[in-house]
């Protein structure tokens, strides 16, 4: 899975809003009335003056634009531009803030995602002229997410004919966003876990790659009764637990996953054990948990995985199991087996 993003700059926008365009939008969004003249009249005729030093300039007419700072202009400007994600085409998400605007689309290939985009960003160069509203091809760019190495390029997504640049990282609401976590500066820790037939057999591993470039492996057996959920639990867990002790300097640390449950689990706060494991790392470093999708060629799942297919077949342990792993187990073990109709039974 891959995304692409594009950060879009609207040249001045709050102050080349287009009055008339505007008044237009009041009313299809049910402005009308005794409000409507009244925002109609806040609009127009509207004179400023600039000051310097205690000299004043002769006032001019503001014939565009809503005054910065005033209180209704955030809301006038939502109004302007609110109609602008109805245009973009399926597939691509908005993050809308004021000015602020991101499109984001995520799809299995990164050419899919930039032919998505590049369709939503030729919708908004259109609604950008119908609209009097100007892009500013310099201050916008695109960034391409992908943890596979055989997906580093999001392509060009133009405007009018000119291709955004691509960055590594950019900034949305003051806060800098980036494409990968540097491996200069984040020690990379792949965590995997499997069990055979999901509910015996498990096994971990746990693949660790340093910021001075040593690397280090671990292959656990989790137990004769495991579920591939606890398995993946305890691998994130011995992770931690590696990493905490180890002698090597990783004031940063990314924890990668394939396991998108114990993620969710952790965030609806139903994962203590890993929390309790997380709170102690944290005191001292700075740790990200980041899923992964599995089988996809990022080097270091693929070696956790390798670990803990290992891990499996090393002397396993009796282990105690909770309530809800024994109506796991029960489930997959009395769950029907498919039956093949007369066509699948067919000699080929």
């Amino acid at each position: 899975m891959v995304t692409v993003v594009t950060y879009k700059d609207l040249q001045r926008a709050f102050d080349k809003v287009w009055v008339g365009g505007l008044l237009v939008k009041l009313q299809r969004n049910g402005v009308g009335g005794t409000m409507y003249r009244w925002i109609k009249s806040y609009l127009f005729n509207r004179r400023a003056r600039a000051n310097l030093d205690g000299t004043s300039s002769h006032k001019f007419l503001q014939r565009n634009g809503v005054s910065q700072g005033g209180i209704l202009s955030p809301t006038l400007f939502l109004l302007f531009i609110n109609d602008l994600v109805a245009e973009l085409p399926r597939g691509v998400k908005t993050a809308l803030y004021a000015d602020d605007l991101v499109l984001r689309c995520s799809e299995e290939y990164a050419t899919t995602a930039n032919y998505r985009m590049q369709k939503a960003t030729d919708r908004l160069s259109a609604w950008a002229e119908e609209w009097c509203v100007q892009v500013n091809t310099e201050k916008s760019c695109t960034t391409l997410f992908s943890l596979s190495p055989k997906q580093t390029d999001a392509g060009y997504i133009r405007i009018c004919d000119t291709p955004l640049a691509e960055v590594e990282e950019a900034a949305y609401l003051g806060v800098m966003i980036q494409d990968t976590y540097p491996s200069e500066t984040w020690t990379h820790v792949y965590t995997d876990g499997s069990a055979s037939a999901a509910i015996k057999d498990g096994g971990d591993g746990i693949f660790i790659l340093y910021t001075s470039g040593r690397s280090e492996t671990n292959s656990i057996p989790t137990g004769r009764h495991c579920t591939n959920y606890r398995a993946k639990v305890e691998a994130i867990k011995q992770a931690i637990k590696l990493t905490e002790e180890s002698p090597e300097s990783c004031p940063n640390v990314v924890i990668f996953t394939d396991a998108l449950s114990v993620l969710q689990a952790l965030v609806n706060s139903k994962q203590s054990s890993i929390s309790r494991a997380l709170f102690s790392l944290c005191k001292t470093r700075v740790v990200s948990l980041q899923w992964i999708p599995a089988h996809c060629g990022v080097p270091g799942n693929e070696n956790a995985d390798r670990l803990a297919k290992l891990g499996a077949t090393d002397n396993r342990p009796q282990n105690a199991i909770t309530q809800e792993e024994k109506v796991t187990m029960i489930k997959a073990l009395t769950k029907p087996r498919p039956t093949k109709d007369d066509y699948h039974l067919l000699e080929r």
